[in-house]
């Protein structure tokens, strides 16, 4: 940037106390280095340097300038150091955020397997269900899951990295009771535990069906909507890893598996295009974790 044109040159002949010293350091001749520093004070319209032909001094306001330049340097070589140090060695702190139980289930024993094999990494998590504003906020990384279009906000770039299943399941007493749904059309009859979305997908011809369902209990939480629906209390839908147990003993039964989502998409989203080093590392660390127990 022009900015910054003969700023370094002028600092560096202050240090060094002559143009010759100047240029000595920084491997430029002579000629360069004062050319440099004309311009910057041409460009600045003020005079920066008293020169003589045994010397060199500063003006009053090049002697109010030099500290702040000076300053300037010191903390865009450490900026740069550490970038340097972070390609050779990644560490600092990684800001992440997730919900409910892919958090507690899938991605916590990935992370402290991470947190051993980098220990100069820190992660902090965030367990939430908001659709958090990244930048805004400071996270470098959000495990979402949907669809691509819906979860992602403008500017952000988004991988996946775990596929799953979007079962619907209920209870041998609550169907006992109240009968099997065999049709997504049969919902609106029956007693839905909801979740985030007022609406639950299925799989038609045209694509995704969603179909609006009610209630008379809500959760956020899929381990609560789990544990509604082992009493009887009515269906959930919610993706195959929070039932897969229950599934396994009876405990709970599938239900419209002839239009249930499949392949559905977990997505790791970043802030930016090109994430500092020891995020890029936790991604691509997710990646082969997730993609390998999906």
């Amino acid at each position: 940037m022009q900015v910054w044109d003969g700023v370094v040159e002028f600092v560096k002949v202050v240090d060094g106390g002559s143009f010759s010293q100047a240029a000595q350091h920084l491997g430029v001749s002579r000629s360069h280095v004062s050319k440099k520093i004309k311009e910057l004070e041409n460009r600045l319209g003020v005079e920066l340097l008293k020169r003589t032909t045994r010397s060199v001094h500063l003006t009053n306001l090049g002697a109010e300038f030099y500290p702040k330049c000076k300053h300037l340097l010191i903390e865009m070589a450490e900026a740069q150091a550490l970038l340097i140090d972070e390609a050779a060695k990644p560490q600092g702190i990684i800001r992440l955020t997730v919900a409910g139980a892919f958090g507690e289930q899938m991605l916590a024993p990935i992370l402290s397997e991470f947190a051993i094999q980098f220990p100069d990494i820190s992660v902090e998590v965030e367990f939430t269900n908001r659709l958090i504003n990244l930048a805004e906020e400071q996270f470098d990384i959000a495990l979402r899951s949907g669809f691509e279009e819906e979860i992602i906000r403008r500017n952000e770039i988004a991988e996946r990295v775990y596929n799953f299943d979007l079962l619907t399941v209920a209870s041998p007493y609550y169907l006992s009771k109240h009968g099997k749904p065999m049709a997504a059309g049969d919902l609106p009859e029956h007693n839905c535990l909801a979740g985030t979305l007022p609406h639950w997908r299925f799989q038609s011809e045209d694509g995704v069906e969603n179909v609006v369902v009610r209630g008379r209990w809500k959760s956020n939480n899929g381990r609560a909507l789990v544990e509604a629906a082992k009493r009887g209390l009515g269906i959930i839908q919610v993706p195959h890893f929070y039932v897969e147990n229950e599934v396994a003993d009876g405990s709970l039964v599938p239900l419209l598996n002839h239009i249930a989502l499949r392949e559905l998409g977990y997505f790791a989203v970043v802030p930016t295009e090109h994430p500092p080093r020891r995020v890029s590392i936790l991604l691509d660390f997710l990646k082969e974790k997730l993609l390998a127990c999906s």
